[in-house]
């Protein structure tokens, strides 16, 4: 486990540098977190954000569970897929290699593509109609967010 100060390196070489020893060219020493991130609130940020994506997919849920038989399908493949997000953006945070961080972000934006599936089915139903539109447009901003993160992991 990276503890803080320390610099991701690869298997057996998390050892904590001293004061003058730590790298200054570009790409040395950069930390396990995504590159698009700034720092660890940039990290947090994409946990808060998950966590109140999903809860507004499970108030969607709770808001359509009346008329079960018609979104029963679809509702719990979207559940899925909107609370996988969020599970896989805080997997990412405890990666054990950069490999690793990518696959879980290569995950969270599968599971991200496929909420915005079923919320544009969804949509097409006269019941539901354009009141998904917000949560289809996060789902949207959740792809170009982690695909730029898949992307530039994989450098």
């Amino acid at each position: 486990m990276i503890e803080k100060g320390e610099r991701f390196k690869g298997k057996g070489q998390n050892k904590r540098k001293g004061k003058g020893e730590r790298g200054k060219g570009k790409g040395q020493g950069r930390t396990a977190g995504p590159p698009v991130a700034a720092g660890l609130g940039m990290r947090q940020d994409l946990c808060e954000r998950s966590l109140r994506f999903s809860e507004e997919i499970l108030a969607l849920n709770r808001r359509l569970l009346p008329q079960k038989e018609r979104f029963a399908g679809t509702l719990f493949q979207l559940v899925r897929a909107g609370t996988g997000i969020g599970s896989n953006v805080e997997e990412a945070q405890a990666a054990s290699s950069r490999k690793d961080m990518a696959a879980k972000y290569a995950i969270a934006l599968r599971e991200s593509r496929e909420a915005r599936y079923w919320l544009r089915v969804l949509r097409s139903d006269p019941v539901v109609g354009s009141s998904v539109d917000p949560l289809i447009a996060e789902a949207t901003e959740w792809v170009a967010m982690l695909t730029t993160i898949v992307k530039k992991l994989r450098e």
